[in-house]
């Protein structure tokens, strides 16, 4: 794989030492009473007036050692599990949208439990994707039990890794439930790792109480975390870049300390969604040049400095509609998180600064991520491939089309070979229904909701979710 550093040792040093220096003079805000004991016993220093936790430096490095390098997320078929650590980079939608866009008339409403499953069906039958975070919240559902629906719902139609949110401690006693429902023994739980959960700092400095107690709930089964921290420069981050890779550091390792305190040895996956504000429109930007250096950044602190697994989201768009912009951001921020060896891109199937579901952009995606994926595996240059004897024998004026190394070359992985843009010529273009890309994706999704979707529960299991989700709507009523 190709690689592309933004930070030098040095600057990685650096980053690491201003990270540790917030995190013993300024601390996180925890409101959490459970948390506060949990770490003073630790040896923070704790302000129980303010619910402030200050860490000390040790304790901070030897958390990092007990973070394991290499783990598995799982699907429920084993077919799309990944294994991070290893050098391998995997593709994750985009999640928590709002609003989803009907593809007749573009027009926008608030999304619905269809349209979330509509799209976990649609990733389930492409083969880049491996991880589903809810793309759009479900918002006809009972919201204080929301996220246990969406799991439930999602892993009815698609096999594939769920990145979920958990808000409180009675939501995981439920995931705990589903969980082992749908694994058929709580025992199996931990060794297939098909649900992890996003553990969001409020920037700056804050862990939101019930989130993070809920988090550590779910280290009693080893529930992997995907730590995110989403600071935006010149708001709730400084205007500098280098400082919001320090805050988003700082805020990771905290987040590490606290869950390594509880479970040593839980898998936790250092994340990074830091953006800029436009100060001329005062919007998010999820795809801005320098959310890809800044993002690029924390991959190589994670990476390199830390040696941990990390996910970073730099596939999304600004961009409100499917077209050149939306095409162009992508394609610039799954480049860059190619080339920083990330071990997940998360960002694919939203535009609107991640608002609004296209469900036809997953499909396009599909291409940008190939192409992408291509220039970082780089050139295969050993001499079994460099084929000179062949150019020697064929000599001047031949042509290697009739060669077997021809046809081998072409199905070994060394040529990609697109499945949604077209490489016709003028005439077969004209005639082709690639001619337009977006009415072509349009149409292949319209294709794969036609047919029947898959069905993972067995009847049984579908009373018992049933059964778990009515008892989480009466616990969790708002």
């Amino acid at each position: 794989m190709l690689k592309f550093d933004v930070l030098t040792p040095k600057d990685m040093d650096m980053v690491h030492e201003k990270s540790l220096e917030i995190l013993s003079r300024a601390g996180i805000q925890v409101e959490s009473p459970k948390v506060l004991d949990l770490m003073e016993r630790a040896g923070c220093q704790v302000c129980r007036e303010k619910s402030i936790i200050k860490f000390p430096a040790k304790l901070i490095e030897d958390c990092l050692e007990l973070a394991p390098r290499q783990f598995m997320l799982g699907s429920l078929d084993g077919k799309h599990d990944m294994h991070l650590g290893e050098g391998n980079t995997y593709i994750a939608t985009d999640g928590q949208g709002c609003f989803a866009k009907d593809m007749e008339n573009d027009e926008s409403r608030d999304s619905t439990m269809k349209d979330l499953t509509d799209a976990a069906r649609i990733a389930q039958e492409l083969d880049y994707l491996n991880c589903f975070w809810p793309i759009v919240t479900a918002g006809d559902v009972p919201q204080g039990s929301r996220p246990l629906h969406e799991v439930v719902e999602i892993w009815k139609v698609s096999n594939k890794h769920i990145t979920a949110d958990c808000f409180n401690e009675t939501q995981a006693d439920f995931y705990m439930e589903i969980l082992a429902e749908v694994l058929g023994g709580p025992g199996v739980v931990p060794k297939r790792n098909i649900l992890s959960v996003c553990c969001c700092p409020i920037t700056p400095l804050i862990f939101e109480g019930p989130m993070l107690e809920g988090t550590i709930k779910l280290g009693e089964c080893g529930v992997p975390v995907l730590l995110l921290p989403m600071p935006i420069t010149g708001t709730t981050s400084p205007m500098s870049l280098i400082s919001t890779v320090i805050q988003n550091n700082a805020e990771n390792l905290a987040g590490i300390a606290m869950l390594q305190t509880a479970h040593p040895g839980r898998p936790v996956i250092y994340g990074s969604a830091p953006g800029i504000l436009d100060m001329s429109t005062g919007l998010f930007c999820v795809a801005a040049p320098e959310g890809v250096l800044q993002n690029t950044a924390c991959a190589q602190m994670a990476r390199e400095k830390y040696g941990l697994p990390n996910e970073i989201c730099l596939g999304g768009a600004d961009a409100h509609v499917p077209g050149v912009q939306s095409a162009t951001e992508r394609t610039l921020g799954i480049m860059a998180a190619y080339l920083s060896g990330s071990d997940i891109i998360c960002g694919v199937g939203l535009t609107g600064t991640a608002q609004y579901l296209h469900k036809e952009e997953l499909i396009i995606a599909e291409d940008i991520v190939g192409f992408c994926k291509r220039v970082a595996e780089g050139m295969r240059t050993e001499e079994v491939h460099t084929l000179t004897e062949r150019v020697i024998e064929i000599g001047h004026g031949g042509n290697f089309l009739a060669e077997k190394s021809t046809v081998k070359y072409l199905r070994n992985g060394e040529h990609y070979m697109p499945k949604v843009f077209s490489r016709e010529s003028a005439e077969g273009w004209k005639k082709s229904p690639k001619k337009d890309i977006v009415a072509f994706a349009k149409n292949k999704v319209n294709d794969i909701l036609s047919q029947p979707a898959i069905e993972n529960y067995k009847p049984e299991q579908v009373e018992q979710l049933k059964s778990i989700l009515q008892r989480a709507d009466a616990a969790l009523e708002d």
